[in-house]
């Protein structure tokens, strides 16, 4: 992929000021936008390379909020952690030991090794505007003969890949689209931790599919309209919960009704 980041508008705070789940206005709801918008990408730069019979070469992650083992507001207590994190690292979001050895990707910066020869990062071939018409003549033009002898190969206005695949007349990218969708569930990892009543999960999943309506999760839950962060196993949404002191420890959400002071 191209090295463009998430846009700016997907970095900033959100303008309505918060809702107590994260300090200075961010929230858990702006950090899944943020890192959802990049899993879209990830996901379109792994099955084209998979396609391609090429290595992908992961992005800079940019992480809204810190991982950590307990509840918190996007910074772990004590830290000197500045939100957004622009560096973030592969395993805040990713189940790295999950990924089979023919899909790993590289680490995004692999082409600044000091060890990575001059013959590779000197044969890179550019496609700023990629034909979308459909599957086939997409991949027709990313292996053409006088793009397939470059040894790096950058897309940029990258579309969504696994829809173009999913949607082919082809049935062998359609297949490789819905096998990369069975496969990829136990890929991502979740992000830890929500404060919530007491009971009740803190941590949310990430979800490669967040976007892909009627899509089972790797909860096992089914996507129907808008995605949403929920907590743990459970339906129940941080949009459902109220957090009524600035502090986090009182939650109540909407959906069960129930309450704690932690």
């Amino acid at each position: 992929l191209d090295r463009v980041g998430p846009p700016a508008e997907l970095l900033r705070a959100p303008a309505d000021g918060g809702d107590g789940t994260g300090q200075d206005g961010l929230t858990i709801d702006w950090h899944f936008r943020l890192v959802n918008w990049q899993l879209t990408r990830i996901r379109s730069g792994l099955l084209l390379a998979r396609a391609l019979r090429r290595r992908f070469v992961m992005p800079r992650l940019v992480c809204g909020f810190d991982r950590w083992w307990a509840p918190h507001k996007g910074i772990i207590p004590n830290a000197a952690t500045k939100l957004p994190i622009f560096e973030c690292p592969m395993d805040h979001v990713f189940n790295v030991a999950a990924f089979p050895d023919e899909w790993m990707p590289k680490e995004y910066s692999f082409f600044e090794n000091e060890r990575m020869p001059a013959d590779i990062n000197s044969s890179v071939a550019r496609v700023p505007s990629p034909n979308y018409s459909s599957a086939t003549a997409f991949l027709n033009e990313l292996s053409s003969p006088e793009l397939e002898g470059a040894k790096v190969l950058e897309v940029s206005n990258i579309a969504d890949v696994y829809h173009i695949f999913s949607r082919s007349e082809d049935e062998e990218i359609k297949a490789l689209a819905h096998k990369f969708e069975a496969a990829t569930r136990s890929w991502v990892s979740e992000w830890c931790c929500a404060f919530a009543p007491k009971g009740m999960p803190g941590h949310v999943s990430y979800d490669f599919f967040h976007d892909v309506e009627g899509h089972i999760d790797r909860m096992n839950r089914k996507r129907v309209g808008e995605w949403k962060a929920r907590l743990g196993h459970t339906d129940v949404a941080i949009a459902d919960c109220v957090y009524s002191d600035p502090r986090n420890h009182t939650v109540e959400c909407k959906k069960r009704g129930r309450r704690a002071s932690r």
